[in-house]
C-alpha cells in the first residue's frame, strides 16, 4: 500500500499531466475531427517520454557535484545542457510526424505539450508535491483552455466545438479539486513543520476527514456548474411531479366526499327533466378524511422534535457568534490567554455551566464532545493545562500525567467523533461520564 507523500507526489504529477488536457483536446478537434479514447493515450504516451526525459536531465543537473577547481563553471554549463536537451525528444517527435505522415496540427499542439512537460519534470526534481503542482499549473491549465476555446470556435464545428469545450470545463474542475485537495495537505504540512514532533502529532482520521470534506464541496461546486441545465430540467420534472400527485389526492378525496350539485336556473321549465338528482354525500370518506387530519396532526407532534433541530441545523450560522462570544469554551477550541483571563470564580462558573450543557445534550456526538471540554477545562487547573498548539496526542500525555489514568480511550473516541464524523456509543458516554466524575 502506497505512503501518503507517495500518494501526494503522483498526485502531483497527475495534476501537471492534466494541465496540459485542454491541447489534448484541441488536437482532436481541429486536427483529427473526432474525440477517441485512444487518441488520448497516443498523445500522453508522448507526453510521458517528454516528462521521462525532462526528469532524468533534472536529476543529471542536481546530481552532478564536480570535484575540480572550475565546478563553478562547470555546473551553469551542465544545467544549461540538460536543459537544451529537449530538443532530442522533440527532434525525434518531428521526425515520426514527417515519417509517418501524420497530420502537422501535432506539431502546433501535442509538441507544445510535450516541452512543458519536459521542462515541469526538470524542475520538478528535488522538490515537495506543494512545490511539483504549484498554483502556476493551473494558470497554465486556464489560459491552455481559454486559446482552445478560441481554437475551436473559430473552426465552424459547433456541435464538435461544444463537445470540446464541455471536455476542457470537466477537466479544468478535477484540475481545480485537485489543487484544492492539495492546498489543504499543503496547509496541515505547514502546520505540522512548526512542531517538533512533526506529522505524528496529527489526530487519527484528520487527513481523511479533510480530503473527504474538500471533495465533497468541491465536486458539488463543480457538478452544479456543469451540469446547471439537465439538473435544472431533473428539478423541474420532480417538482411537477410532485405537485400532480398532490392534486390527484385531494381530487380523489374531493371525488369521494361528492359534488354538490349547480344551483338550477330558475324559470327553465327543462331543468327539472335534465337534471340528475345529487349524489349522496359518502360519511366512510369524510371520516377517512377527518382521521387523516389527525394522522398528519399527531405525526407533526411525534416529530416536533426532529423538525425542530433541523431548523436550528438549517439557522445554525446565525448563532454560531453569540455562541462563539460567551465565556465557555466549546470542545477543543480551549485558549490558554481566556483561561488565564478568567477569574477563579469566573472559571467555575464557565466549568458549572459547561457541565450543564453536558448533562442536558441530547445529541451524543455533541456530548461526548462538551465531555472533552469538560476534561480539557479540568486539566487546565492541574500543573500541566493544555496549550493551544496542543494536539488531542498532547492532551492525552499531559491528561495520563496529571490525573494518573490511561485516556487512550477518550482521546481515540474524541478523534473519530470529531474528524471521523461517527457518533460514540452508549458504553463510550457512559465511560467518559465515568471518567469525568472521578478526574473532578
Amino acid at each position: 500500500m502506497m505512503s501518503a507523500p507517495k500518494i501526494l507526489m503522483t498526485s502531483a504529477v497527475f495534476g501537471q499531466f492534466l494541465a496540459l488536457f485542454p491541447l489534448a483536446v484541441l488536437f482532436c478537434c481541429v486536427g483529427l475531427n473526432m474525440y477517441a479514447p485512444w487518441v488520448y493515450i497516443v498523445i500522453y504516451a508522448v507526453w510521458a517520454v517528454f516528462y521521462a526525459a525532462g526528469y532524468l536531465c533534472g536529476k543529471f543537473a542536481a546530481e552532478f557535484e564536480p570535484g575540480s577547481r572550475h565546478s563553478r563553471k562547470i555546473k551553469p554549463l551542465i544545467l544549461f545542457i540538460s536543459r537544451i536537451a529537449v530538443l532530442v525528444p522533440a527532434g525525434i517527435f518531428i521526425a515520426v510526424v514527417i515519417a509517418a505522415d501524420i497530420t502537422s496540427t501535432a506539431l502546433f499542439y501535442v509538441l507544445p505539450g510535450g516541452v512543458i512537460a519536459f521542462y515541469g519534470a526538470h524542475g520538478s526534481f528535488g522538490k515537495s508535491y506543494s512545490d511539483v503542482f504549484s498554483r502556476g499549473w493551473v494558470g497554465l491549465c486556464f489560459a491552455l483552455g481559454l486559446v482552445a476555446t478560441v481554437l475551436m470556435w473559430s473552426s465552424h464545428e459547433e456541435e464538435l466545438s461544444a463537445q470540446g469545450i464541455f471536455r476542457i470545463c470537466v477537466g479544468f474542475g478535477a484540475l481545480l479539486l485537485l489543487a484544492a485537495l492539495h492546498a489543504n495537505q499543503t496547509n496541515i504540512d505547514v502546520c505540522t513543520r512548526q512542531r517538533s514532533e512533526g506529522k505524528s502529532v496529527l489526530p487519527s482520521g484528520l487527513r481523511r476527514y479533510n480530503a473527504l470534506l474538500v471533495t465533497g464541496i468541491c465536486t458539488v461546486a463543480i457538478g452544479l456548474f456543469l451540469f446547471a441545465k439537465p439538473l435544472a430540467g431533473l428539478m423541474r420534472s420532480l417538482i411537477s411531479l410532485l405537485l400532480s400527485g398532490v392534486i390527484f389526492v385531494f381530487e380523489s378525496l374531493s371525488s369521494c366526499v361528492g359534488k354538490i350539485p349547480e344551483d338550477l336556473p330558475v324559470g327553465d321549465p327543462n331543468a327539472v327533466v335534465d337534471a340528475e338528482p345529487p349524489k349522496p354525500t359518502n360519511p366512510l370518506a369524510e371520516i377517512v378524511f377527518v382521521l387523516l387530519i389527525i394522522g398528519m396532526l399527531v405525526l407533526l407532534f411525534k416529530l416536533r422534535k426532529q423538525i425542530w433541530s433541523s431548523i436550528k441545523s438549517l439557522f445554525a450560522p446565525l448563532f454560531r457568534q453569540s455562541i462563539a462570544s460567551s465565556d465557555i469554551p466549546f470542545c477543543d477550541e480551549i485558549l490558554t490567554s481566556d483561561a488565564k483571563s478568567l477569574t477563579p470564580r469566573a472559571r467555575r462558573r464557565a466549568e458549572r455551566e459547561l457541565a450543564h450543557r453536558y448533562r442536558h445534550e441530547n445529541d451524543p456526538a455533541l456530548k461526548y464532545r462538551f465531555g472533552y471540554a469538560l476534561f480539557l477545562m479540568r486539566l487546565g487547573k492541574t500543573n500541566q493545562p493544555p496549550m493551544p498548539v496542543d494536539t488531542t496526542s498532547i492532551h492525552r500525555e499531559k491528561g495520563e500525567s496529571a490525573f494518573e489514568r490511561d485516556l487512550g480511550e477518550l482521546s481515540g473516541v474524541y478523534n473519530r467523533v470529531r474528524y471521523g464524523e461517527t457518533a460514540p456509543t452508549a458504553e463510550e458516554l457512559s465511560r467518559q461520564e465515568q471518567l469525568l466524575t472521578e478526574i473532578r
